[in-house]
C-alpha cells in the first residue's frame, strides 16, 4: 500500500467518521463496517473483472499491504507498524507473505482471509514495532488465546473496536487452528528474524488439512451451528 493509497483511506475513515458519530465509549463501529462494505466492494469489483478460472486461483486474495514471497511456503510474517521490514523477510526462505498490520479489525480480518485461503501457511510470526494506539499484536494474542464472543469481540482485546464482523466464526476457529502464533513483537533485527524464519521453515509441516476451493469459500466457509467462545 502506497502513501497515496494510505493518505486515501485516513482521508475516507475522516469523513465516515464526520457523517457517523462515534458511540459513549468512544468506538465507531458504523464507520468501521461502512469502510469494511466499501473495501468488500471494491473486491468484488475486481473478481468480476478477472476470468473465473484465474481468480479461483489467485492468491492472497484480498487487498492489503504487504509483499508475497513464495506462495508456497509455511510462515506468513506480520511487521506491525513496520512496513520497512516486509520486503526483506519476503524475501527469506520459508515466507509466504509479509504485511503490516495496523487495525484491530479490518487488518486483522485480511490477515485470516488471506492465511486461510492458502493452507501450506502454518506460521504467523509477528514481529516489529507495536502500536501504540491500536494494538494489534496485543490483539492477535487475544484472538489466539481467548477467542472471541458473541458479537465476535476479540476478548480482552485494548485496540480500538477489535470486532471480526466480516467473516464467520468457522474462519476464525479455522485460522486459530491452522497457524501457530510465534510472537517476537517489538524485534526488528533481521539477523534475528532470519534465524527464528528458518527455525520455523525446517519444521516442514505439510498443508492444513482442509483447502479452500471456490472463489466464495475465500469469504464463506461452512457457518458454525453457534458459538460463544472459540
Amino acid at each position: 500500500m502506497g502513501d497515496s493509497d494510505k493518505s486515501l483511506i485516513h482521508a475516507i475513515m475522516g469523513t465516515l467518521r464526520k457523517v457517523m458519530p462515534g458511540d459513549p465509549s468512544g468506538e465507531n463501529p458504523r464507520a468501521v463496517r461502512m469502510f469494511g462494505r466499501m473495501l468488500r466492494l471494491r473486491e468484488l469489483i475486481t473478481d468480476r473483472l478477472i476470468p473465473q478460472w484465474l481468480a479461483a486461483k489467485r492468491w492472497p486474495v484480498t487487498s492489503g499491504s504487504y509483499v508475497v514471497g513464495d506462495k508456497s511456503a509455511t510462515i506468513a510474517v506480520c511487521t506491525l507498524t513496520s512496513p520497512d521490514l516486509m520486503q526483506p523477510l519476503s524475501t527469506m526462505g520459508g515466507v509466504a507473505i509479509a504485511g503490516e498490520l495496523v487495525t484491530v479489525n479490518l487488518g486483522i480480518e485480511k490477515i485470516i482471509q488471506n492465511t486461510i485461503s492458502n493452507p501450506n501457511i502454518r506460521f504467523l510470526l509477528l514481529c516489529g514495532k507495536e502500536s501504540p494506539v491500536f494494538h494489534p499484536a496485543q490483539a492477535l494474542r487475544c484472538l489466539f488465546q481467548e477467542g472471541i464472543d458473541d458479537q465476535r469481540r476479540i476478548i480482552e482485546a485494548e485496540g480500538h473496536y477489535p470486532v471480526l464482523n466480516n467473516i464467520e466464526p468457522s474462519q476464525i476457529k479455522r485460522f486459530r487452528r491452522q497457524v501457530e502464533l510465534i510472537d517476537c513483537t517489538g524485534e526488528r533485527d533481521q539477523k534475528v528474524l532470519q534465524a527464528q524464519i528458518s527455525e520455523l521453515a525446517s519444521r516442514k509441516k505439510s498443508a492444513f488439512e482442509v483447502s479452500v476451493g471456490s472463489i466464495q469459500d475465500r469469504w464463506h466457509m461452512p457457518q458454525e451451528r453457534s458459538f460463544k467462545k472459540i
